[in-house]
């Protein structure tokens, strides 16, 4: 099923108030390169216009994340972003969760298999024990009445990002084995939303499964909406993209 015209529509708003928004703040910015020529130098941080790749996709991070909470609101009963999971963990899983992050930072020693490194948590853990919060960027309950959590994140994983990514999706398991929900019902990848070069992943492959742990592009897309959602997606982007063309120019 394709995205319905409604939510393509709200899509392409979405994205065109926020470039609009981007270009209108970096536009502002580079005007103040004339206006207060010393204060810009003085302190050009406050002053530069960036339209670099990297301030960009910074920015377009929490974009996506509206974006994949519009089209799963399509598909699915429920979607909601910056979910939060309350529960209690076992001293045991808490360490088990330590113990496979270590094992996984030391090269050769282990590799990330989410099934796994799952089901050893939840051996270990049960109901009660320590209060503990974690929050996904988007919650899923299917149609199916399965849960979903994810976090995405709009460029490859570093180390860091990898290794607290692993975590969560440990820690997210054990609360919901706590709370007595049966494995099979949560699904906890972390998402990318570009295709990048495998050749970049070398942290990313270390502690996530890909495909399981980690999805990326096409995979993740077609998870919260169907096959066609990546390439229609392509499509509103070029849309907009051409729109705001003559925004991008006027401030180079």
């Amino acid at each position: 099923m394709p995205l319905t015209n409604a939510t393509r529509s709200e899509i392409q708003r979405y994205l065109t108030g926020e470039l609009t928004r981007y270009i209108t703040e970096n536009a502002s910015a580079k005007r103040a390169l004339d206006e207060k020529p010393f204060h810009a130098r003085l302190l050009p941080a406050l002053f530069k216009a960036n339209l670099s790749e990297r301030s960009f996709s910074t920015r377009s991070g929490t974009w996506w994340q509206q974006i994949s909470r519009l089209i799963a609101r399509q598909y699915h009963l429920q979607a909601e972003l910056q979910y939060r999971i309350v529960g209690q963990i076992k001293p045991a899983a808490a360490q088990h969760i330590d113990e496979i992050i270590r094992q996984l930072n030391i090269a050769r020693q282990r590799a990330p298999i989410k099934k796994l490194d799952i089901y050893e948590v939840c051996t270990v853990q049960s109901p009660g024990g320590d209060t503990l919060t974690v929050q996904a960027d988007l919650y899923v309950l299917t149609r199916e009445h399965q849960e979903m959590y994810f976090e995405i994140k709009g460029a490859t994983p570093n180390k860091d990002a990898s290794m607290a990514v692993k975590r969560f999706i440990l820690r997210s398991s054990a609360l919901l084995k706590g709370r007595g929900l049966p494995r099979r019902t949560a699904q906890l990848p972390t998402t990318l939303t570009e295709t990048v070069i495998h050749i970049t992943w070398s942290y990313a492959r270390q502690f996530l499964e890909i495909g399981e742990d980690l999805l990326v592009g096409r995979e993740f897309w077609a998870k919260i909406g169907d096959d066609q959602t990546y390439d229609e997606l392509l499509e509103i982007s070029e849309s907009v993209g051409k729109q705001i063309t003559e925004q991008i120019a006027a401030i180079q």
